[in-house]
């Protein structure tokens, strides 16, 4: 089967282009919904979603034990690879958590729980914990904070654009951005603005917190997180893999099998230089450290831009299928079912 063309000039979007993109107040996702705008007539995309999906259980990626398991295990990573103990108080001891497009925060009794025993517990400096959740959804019926059921630990709640600037806090965490691959971006201005606009989200995120952590549905999602963070100058992990998909999904981007979309699938870890925590980071075999992709840049390495000129990967031609791959190399694979 032949490959795909790869996406025309026009595609890319231009300074003039984005200034086109406009966003009306309807919202999915943690943000407004894009609508384009060229050539004097409105291209409107229009995406389906309820209020009242708040959860990978309601979006229909996994039941609730399981979106549970996987939190508890990606908390359980996240305490191994001394996560919580690279996290810094402020001068009176107080930690601040922002989580934005936090959905219903379902998580909230599991962090809690975590954040007494690894956090309060075990570390005299910090006295009090104060974590600020947000999302352009009102989850909490106009509540502005929630109960911890820890007298140390508050939950605030705000309703806003994922655009908009976050409170400065010392850990940021991100439950499952839909920042997914830039390839969406050939299929027209909808997309490209779903994207890009992704891409701002991530960047106000992250110019909040010193030290991050996100988790996606896939691969790919990680992969934007972490060159969204590096071009910030931030130092990122490789996708640090669940280990409760050891050896049921597949580490690889461009997989066409739903089973390899999770929840809490993938973890990158951010910090600010010099980054002392990800240094000690232990890399499992199924964790990717591999670069960047996308349908884009695997087109131009088959097409000879990085093989071997005559339109195939250096290693030779394994089968290549396109969107979905197949394994193209040995250190970052590419996998079809």
């Amino acid at each position: 089967m032949a490959w795909p063309p790869p996406p025309p000039v026009s595609m890319v979007p231009t300074p003039w282009q984005a200034q086109q993109w406009q966003w009306p107040a309807s919202s999915w996702n943690g943000c407004g919904n894009p609508s384009w705008h060229a050539h004097g007539s409105a291209d409107h995309g229009q995406a389906s979603s309820s209020s009242s999906n708040g959860s990978c259980a309601d979006f229909g990626f996994c039941d609730e034990q399981q979106q549970r398991a996987a939190y508890a295990s990606m908390l359980g990573r996240l305490v191994a690879e001394g996560f919580f103990s690279a996290c810094v108080p402020d001068d009176e001891g107080l930690l601040r958590i922002n989580l934005p497009f936090a959905g219903k925060f379902d998580e909230r009794i599991q962090l809690v729980d975590c954040l007494r025993k690894e956090v309060l517990d075990r570390r005299k400096d910090v006295r009090a914990i104060r974590i600020n959740i947000s999302d352009v959804i009102d989850f909490h019926n106009g509540r502005q904070t929630l109960p911890s059921g820890d007298p140390q630990i508050e939950i605030h709640c705000a309703v806003q654009d994922g655009r908009s600037p976050l409170p400065p806090a010392h850990v940021l965490f991100g439950m499952h951005p839909d920042c997914t691959s830039s390839f969406l971006t050939s299929y027209g201005g909808y997309y490209q603005a779903y994207y890009y606009m992704w891409q701002e989200i991530l960047r106000v995120a992250l110019q909040s917190a010193p030290l991050a952590a996100f988790t996606n549905l896939w691969l790919e999602e990680s992969l934007e997180v972490q060159k969204v963070a590096r071009e910030m100058g931030l130092c990122a992990s490789p996708a640090l893999k669940n280990h409760l998909y050891y050896g049921q999904t597949r580490t690889g981007v461009l997989t066409a099998n739903p089973r390899d979309r999770q929840p809490c699938h993938y973890l990158v870890i951010l910090q600010k230089s010099p980054a002392t925590m990800l240094s000690g980071i232990r890399r499992h075999e199924e964790d990717y450290d591999g670069p960047y992709q996308n349908q884009w840049t695997i087109w131009q390495w088959q097409c000879g831009f990085g093989g071997n000129g005559a339109g195939l990967p250096a290693a030779g031609y394994q089968g290549m299928v396109p969107h979905w791959g197949s394994q193209v190399s040995p250190s970052h694979a590419l996998y079809a079912y």
